[in-house]
């Protein structure tokens, strides 16, 4: 169920480390389909209509610049016309809300829509066959971001493919292929850039968050977390997706 979570004793997410579950608080938590595998958090494993989450429950503190979130992923995918269909999205969640780190019922797909803390995601999403794109509607194969209290598109989704040596085909990683998700928070500014594949798909998006109840434009806390979640959806959409190394500093992490 989505709203299952479980502690998890490593403070830092490595390809290598052994894992063990425990009951107290820890840094990392994981939510729905969630399992720890060959140190690895596996968000899905192949099977119908799963969802999954890994948070850290570690404080950011950005002093009003920026934030730099990354995070490997690992997707297998079924062909075209086997009906594979998947998403993920790396989110930033503001740990001063109550249940930010304990409920996971938001909606959507991916359920990331609604869930409690929840402030933006950069999603991507890959839907083949006869689906539709799911996490940006009709733009599946794609990366955009969307604002998570009520589903908003805060760009138009980029269709993701190769630019010369740079980028990447598809959102899926078949063959082993670990590959980085990068996104930069400008606090300051209210821009958001993404880069996949060391290609920069989205360039200083704006992030409008609404407004709050006296009329003022709601910023990005200086404090926040970083989580990320995955989804299939739909009859025999069956990828697995797997995820290391989810970070979050003042400054890019290095491309590997």
């Amino acid at each position: 169920p989505r709203s299952s979570c479980m502690a998890h004793q490593c403070c830092r997410i490595t390809r290598h480390n052994r894992c063990c579950w425990l009951t107290n608080q820890q840094i990392w938590r994981c939510a729905g389909a969630t399992v720890v595998r060959d140190g690895m958090f596996e968000l899905t494993q192949g099977a119908e209509d799963q969802e999954g989450h890994v948070l850290c429950r570690q404080p950011f503190v950005s002093h009003g610049v920026e934030v730099h979130a990354s995070v490997e992923y690992s997707m297998s995918t079924k062909a075209c016309n086997q009906h594979g269909g998947h998403g993920i999205c790396i989110y930033l969640l503001d740990p001063t809300i109550p249940g930010w780190d304990r409920s996971f019922n938001g909606a959507g797909p991916l359920g990331f829509v609604g869930k409690a803390g929840a402030i933006l995601g950069v999603g991507l999403e890959s839907s083949l066959g006869d689906s539709t794109g799911e996490f940006f509607g009709e733009h599946p194969g794609a990366v955009a971001v969307r604002r998570a209290s009520d589903s908003k598109l805060l760009c138009e989704a980029v269709a993701l493919e190769k630019h010369g040596e740079e980028g990447v085909e598809s959102v899926s990683t078949d063959g082993g292929e670990w590959r980085m998700i990068k996104a930069k928070f400008d606090i300051a500014d209210m821009t958001v850039t993404v880069k996949i594949g060391g290609y920069k798909y989205l360039d200083n998006v704006s992030i409008d968050l609404g407004q709050d109840e006296a009329g003022n434009p709601i910023k990005i806390p200086s404090q926040v977390c970083v989580a990320v979640c995955a989804g299939v959806a739909g009859h025999w959409r069956v990828d697995r997706i797997c995820v290391n190394n989810l970070k979050v500093d003042t400054e890019e992490e290095t491309d590997r």
